[in-house]
């Protein structure tokens, strides 16, 4: 099509593509005052949620291995008292790290049922002006309003325009997959938190026995096997949140599309010089991409995939710095394509996607 451009847009043009959905699309991340009434009661959600997120982040940031008292219980004479009293130190450090690692457990189960129930779902409902959220004004229009949005997205596919027109939604959905793969990014240079948990779940076994039975056991044996296999995931939350998506066309269809509107704002600088949120932006496309790579049977990267994938892996491997700079905003992510997803290494990944990130 014979699109007319201005001189001044002709500059940017050769910069940033021009032919995205996005393209005259105005988006105010930093600038939301409220959501949308439709959204107002998922919103609040949303902010609870990310409460949790944070005091999970200030959780594993402040943990503490119970490498050196471990130490000491393997080195003790095999059942020598030395022994069981070094056990018993050891115990009393790695008791509260146990309780963490079910309390991160809890709240990925929680995260990842929310993000299948309740948010995705309502990213794909068109904003219609008129309807309000009906959790909170029980009256009589609510019928009628349910009415109307069934009727909205049954005829409506689903693209990056509904998602992202949930300005203030959205913003929170990219904050918390920002958080969450800051958390995976911490996990994963932590081997002590496996380390620790391996040692409780070692010694459940004794918690009846004298010198240990007056400790506050803080994981049941039951549960210690689940928390075990979340733990021995390398990126636990994005995997967990991956799991519950898998069965869910629906939901990765708009993981996918969240994850190319991502892509499109960065290339489309709809952020103009607000660097934080393009930071937002850039980690939230990569969460989504890998979560979607998990989830998805065939992956993010195949042609099949829903995700434009070629274009989001240049992203994160060249083009993020060549529009930005800011290569520290970059930097890990490339490594978090390569070996956080399941599929980077298939022979069906095109080869040029394999080469960005040799």
């Amino acid at each position: 099509s014979n699109r007319h451009i201005n001189t001044m847009g002709a500059l940017f043009t050769a910069l940033f593509n021009s032919n995205s959905e996005l393209k005259n699309f105005e988006l105010n991340w930093n600038d939301i005052e409220k959501s949308h009434p439709m959204d107002a009661s998922l919103h609040n959600e949303c902010q609870k949620l990310l409460q949790m997120c944070r005091e999970i982040q200030t959780s594993i940031d402040n943990y503490e291995g119970g490498k050196d008292f471990i130490a000491n219980a393997m080195r003790a004479e095999h059942n020598s008292e030395e022994q069981k009293e070094m056990i018993r130190t050891a115990m009393i450090h790695v008791i509260p790290n146990a309780a963490l690692c079910q309390s991160w457990f809890q709240f990925a189960g929680q995260l990842s049922s929310f993000m299948s129930q309740r948010l995705l779902p309502h990213l794909a409902v068109p904003i219609i002006d008129g309807i309000n959220d009906h959790h909170h004004h029980q009256d009589d229009n609510d019928d009628e309003d349910d009415e109307k949005k069934s009727a909205a997205v049954a005829d409506h596919a689903v693209s990056e325009i509904t998602i992202m027109a949930h300005q203030a939604l959205t913003f929170e959905f990219a904050t918390i997959l920002d958080t969450i793969l800051t958390f995976d990014q911490k996990k994963m240079r932590c081997p002590q938190i496996q380390n620790d948990f391996s040692f409780y779940k070692r010694n459940l076994g004794k918690r009846h026995e004298a010198w240990l039975n007056d400790l506050q056991w803080s994981v049941s044996n039951e549960k210690a096997g689940f928390i075990s296999m979340f733990l021995a995931h390398a990126l636990p939350l994005q995997k967990e949140v991956a799991t519950q998506l898998a069965s869910n066309a629906q939901c990765l269809k708009v993981l996918a599309i969240f994850c190319n509107a991502c892509y499109d704002l960065l290339k489309e600088n709809k952020f103009k010089d607000d660097a934080a949120s393009q930071q937002l932006a850039l980690r939230a496309m990569t969460a989504a991409f890998v979560i979607y790579d998990h989830g998805n049977e065939a992956g993010a990267f195949q042609r099949s995939s829903l995700t434009k994938a070629a274009k989001i892996v240049a992203m994160i491997a060249t083009e993020y710095v060549s529009l930005y700079g800011n290569k520290e905003h970059t930097d890990a992510l490339g490594n978090m394509i390569k070996y956080g997803t399941i599929h980077f290494n298939d022979a069906q990944t095109p080869m040029n996607i394999k080469n960005m990130l040799p």
